[in-house]
């Protein structure tokens, strides 16, 4: 091959597309004005292929004063082969010349053209993700997780004969072992970076600490594997799910400018969850020019928190202690910032239920009748309030389950996966439409109390 060259792809006026290839790289290529060549069109690999033959059906042309020859091909076979992209790759072979649709245009068209439900969960954790998808009438078939204690719990809720898993680093990730049918990539950029609830790291960070800084480092460069994942997947739609301060990250900024790059529409919102104050921001690019509408996501109808608790407030087996007899609650107090805790009969939303339920600013129930009484929320209660289903497992090890349910996400992500199902207008027994219906209307059967 001599010479790779980039060009423009011409319209003529009755809208047919043209190839016009006025350049001494043909010269290069052996051929010359007044050559007889054939041209064969490939509609299937989108290539046009331009061949030296003195019996050949078309000629080179070129201007009578000048030797530069002239490629002009502008019959309706061009549109049919190469499409309505704006640029075309030209590849010069000796006695030959090939024309393609670009890389990043023939990858964009096959982006364009999934319509099917298939999700690969980045960075899974115990699979609460997974479980939103799922009821959206996506089809989880593959998912990566660093961490034993993690997977073991996703792959009991949701690993089948066809599930494959991914039990690594992201940045070792082998691209030949990525697959190819991806509909959909979701993922919760791993967050305790960004998150300035952190602020211990963050202090040691401005402060000049070295491991905090590398710690920083390998969260910000963690997007170029993540970027190297999407661009062997192909995938339709991504989907991130993060904290609020996630949206004026360096990672992010990363992801958002490349993936736009290749023709992603993005659109984002903040939420919440329809009994938690939890505050994320979702957001979706879609391999089309419409980005994926997330405004007016609905959550359910506000209620008393002991309405949606598996069992109520005043139940034998909640122990409600006085505060002296609190630890955390006491801690709390003593230090001046409050005791976070819910009256179940009279509060809608819950605080924020961190990974670490030992802290200070967890939240608690407290006794409606007694004044500084409370007890804690169970694994349960959590599942309840983030709208997780009754039979997801979780472990036994309290502190794992915590963690689980500290980094997975809330209810209100199955109507984010449900608007995604609908841009990407998926084909299902249910149609999407009656689906969003479904889950408005059925409201806690839908999600899973």
């Amino acid at each position: 091959m001599h010479c790779v060259s980039t060009y423009s792809l011409g319209q003529t006026t009755n809208g047919n597309k043209r190839v016009w290839l006025a350049t001494r790289n043909i010269q290069k290529s052996q051929l010359s004005k007044g050559q007889r060549i054939n041209i064969h069109f490939d509609s299937d690999n989108k290539r046009i292929e331009i061949i030296a033959d003195e019996h050949g059906s078309n000629v080179i042309s070129g201007r009578k004063d000048s030797d530069l020859p002239i490629i002009d091909i502008k019959s309706k076979q061009v549109l049919a082969t190469l499409g309505q992209g704006k640029k075309i790759t030209v590849k010069f072979f000796n006695q030959r010349i090939v024309v393609e649709v670009p890389k990043n245009e023939r990858l964009k068209a096959i982006r364009e053209a999934k319509k099917g439900n298939v999700l690969f969960d980045l960075f899974a954790g115990g699979g609460s993700k997974s479980h939103m998808a799922k009821r959206a009438g996506f089809n989880v078939k593959y998912a990566l997780e660093l961490e034993d204690k993690f997977l073991d719990c996703w792959s009991i809720n949701h690993a089948e004969d066809n599930t494959i898993t991914y039990h690594m680093d992201i940045n070792d990730i082998d691209e030949d072992d990525l697959p190819k049918d991806v509909d959909v990539i979701a993922m919760g950029y791993p967050c305790t970076s960004y998150s300035q609830s952190n602020s211990t790291l963050h202090a040691k960070r401005h402060a000049g600490d070295p491991e905090a800084i590398k710690t920083r480092m390998n969260a910000d460069m963690m997007s170029l594997a993540v970027l190297k994942i999407i661009q062997a997947c192909q995938p339709k739609a991504v989907m991130i799910e993060e904290t609020r301060e996630f949206i004026d990250s360096l990672p992010y900024n990363i992801l958002r400018h490349s993936l736009e790059a290749m023709g992603f529409a993005h659109s984002e919102t903040k939420v919440t969850g329809s009994y938690t104050k939890r505050e994320r921001v979702a957001i979706c690019f879609i391999a089309s020019d419409t980005p994926v509408d997330l405004n007016h996501l609905e959550y359910h109808s506000p209620k008393p928190l002991n309405d949606v608790l598996p069992v109520p407030w005043d139940h034998v087996s909640r122990v409600y202690k006085h505060i002296d007899d609190c630890p955390r609650e006491r801690g709390a107090k003593r230090r001046g910032i409050g005791v976070r805790a819910h009256n179940p009969l009279v509060d809608t939303k819950c605080n924020t239920l961190t990974t670490h339920w030992s802290r200070g600013t967890h939240p608690s129930w407290k006794d409606p009748y007694r004044a500084e009484y409370y007890t804690d929320i169970t694994i349960e209660d959590a599942k309840a309030l983030h709208g997780i289903s009754p039979n997801f497992y979780l472990p036994k090890e309290v502190t794992v389950a915590r963690q689980i349910i500290g980094q997975g996400v809330t209810d209100i992500f199955v109507k984010v996966f449900v608007r995604i199902h609908q841009a990407i207008k998926l084909t299902n027994d249910i149609s999407t439409a009656s689906n969003e219906h479904s889950l408005d209307s059925k409201g806690q059967l839908c999600m899973g109390f």
